[in-house]
């Protein structure tokens, strides 16, 4: 039954006098509220003032044990229909504020509830209802205990979902922009969260599989979910942090992240990106709570990865680690060389944080940042050069003059394999350098050699990462 619809076509059903009505419940300060019985439904209609503002709430509920008429209950507010039909019954100009459905508890008492709030002012309360639900474009909404196949809400401020069981085991959950999402004790099929949300809390409940379909977010919590297949599919979004929590969760088959940036990358790679208008990925950081949480299969497809991305957590260190170690072997068994390294070196990176001192380790941070940077082992080639040429010039005193003329010949130290006794050589017939000379430069150039070699070594491997080589 579509209520405004039925407003309408029989205007009859509406008590007369009811502006008289209003405006004495105004001067008494009370309310003023009629009774309308249509076909099975019980509507309760109230009018109440708040300060000068007239305000409309509704209440529906079953007469009996069963509705005669249509099992859909369509309500639709769009103020070019809804408004006007009324004004021409009381003559005062209102807001609606407030509708509540509650006890059509009777199994399949109603297929489906279809509401459109149109101005996002009404608040929806839907309580013991056993039916689909369809909301959109309303400010607050309220469901308990509701046994539903459907429910789907979109474009609302505040959503509070509570004690929801599915028919058949088949319940999907539908949430398209909604501000603020508070949802406990839920069983079903599919939770599907999808848009634009900035804080949504999920508690207690339990799904065959959650996804995140394109959404923008400040903070998603999972509390105690137990679910199979979890997935994120996120897309290009504008440049904001959002927050995804797992706590005490436990995902049993298939984890997804497909079309994301998982954290922010470094400062120059942001500047870059500014100053060539790239459009970048929606940036999400995973904060991961439980030992539970352990995935038959993960799946990443068209994520940029970032090790701030995994959040580190002080109850649950090995969380993170644990993700980079799934998303390892995942790019290993997909044959992907680059982001194989990559997770290598998150490995690496996280190992290397958590106190588990290994000098392999340090010189790797030290020297090219597990493989990740390419400047880095350059630069300390060029100081490892420059640091020996001094040494070798100041060790040579007498002959320094004759060495400094052929200052070419430190160009060989750029090569680990050159021989040491180039140095020597320059010398025969024209210099005899001092004793230590001859003593401590095999030492310092077979010392500088290797620290030179290792170098040239990790800019090879940074090399073969930047450019995706085997």
């Amino acid at each position: 039954m579509d209520f405004l619809e039925f407003i309408e076509h029989n205007p009859d059903i509406i008590p007369h006098n009811l502006t008289i009505g209003i405006l004495n419940a105004k001067n008494r300060d009370k309310e003023f509220g009629f009774n309308l019985d249509l076909k099975g439904y019980l509507f309760y209609i109230k009018f109440l003032w708040d300060s000068d503002t007239l305000l409309q709430e509704i209440l529906i509920k079953p007469k009996g044990i069963s509705i005669s008429g249509s099992k859909y209950l369509t309500l639709n507010f769009h103020s070019n229909r809804y408004y006007p039909i009324w004004r021409n019954i009381i003559h005062l100009p209102f807001k609606i504020n407030k509708l509540r459905i509650i006890d059509f508890s009777t199994e399949r008492a109603l297929n489906k509830i279809l509401i459109d709030g149109a101005n996002k002012e009404l608040d929806v309360i839907i309580n013991k209802v056993h039916s689909d639900i369809k909301i959109q474009a309303c400010n607050k909404v309220s469901l308990e205990k509701i046994l539903a196949n459907s429910i789907e809400i979109s474009q609302v401020n505040d959503l509070i979902i509570n004690d929801v069981n599915s028919i058949h085991n088949s319940l999907e959950i539908r949430i398209i922009n909604s501000q603020s999402t508070f949802a406990k004790n839920l069983i079903g099929k599919e939770f599907r969260l999808v848009g634009r949300t900035d804080n949504t809390t999920l508690q207690h409940s339990k799904f065959v599989n959650v996804r995140l379909v394109e959404p923008s977010f400040n903070q998603i919590t999972f509390f105690d979910f137990d679910l199979n297949d979890f997935s994120i599919e996120i897309g290009n979004k504008e440049n904001l942090d959002g927050k995804l929590t797992l706590v005490d969760s436990n995902i049993t088959g298939v984890f997804k992240v497909h079309s994301c940036r998982l954290g922010s990358p470094s400062l120059p790679q942001r500047i870059i990106e500014w100053a060539f208008k790239k459009q970048s990925m929606y940036p999400i950081y995973l904060d991961i709570r439980d030992n539970r949480i352990n995935p038959v299969k993960v799946e990443f497809t068209e994520v940029e990865w970032h090790y701030n991305g995994i959040l580190k957590n002080q109850k649950y260190p090995e969380g993170k680690r644990k993700i980079i170690n799934q998303a390892k072997n995942y790019y290993i068994n997909n044959d992907d060389i680059y982001y194989t390294q990559l997770l290598y070196s998150f490995e690496k990176n996280w190992y290397y944080r958590h106190h588990r001192f290994s000098f392999p380790l340090t010189l790797s941070k030290w020297s090219n940042d597990f493989g990740l940077n390419l400047w880095w082992p350059l630069l300390w080639m060029l100081l490892f050069i420059s640091i020996e040429s001094i040494l070798i010039l100041n060790l040579s005193w007498n002959c320094y003059d004759k060495l400094s003329q052929n200052w070419g010949v430190f160009a060989h130290l750029i090569n680990p394999t050159h021989s040491t006794s180039i140095f020597m050589e320059l010398f025969e017939g024209n210099c005899e350098p001092p004793l230590f000379y001859t003593n401590w430069l095999p030492v310092i150039d077979n010392f500088f050699r290797i620290l030179i070699a290792y170098s040239i070594f990790q800019f090879a491997n940074a090399f073969r990462y930047k450019f995706k080589l085997r």
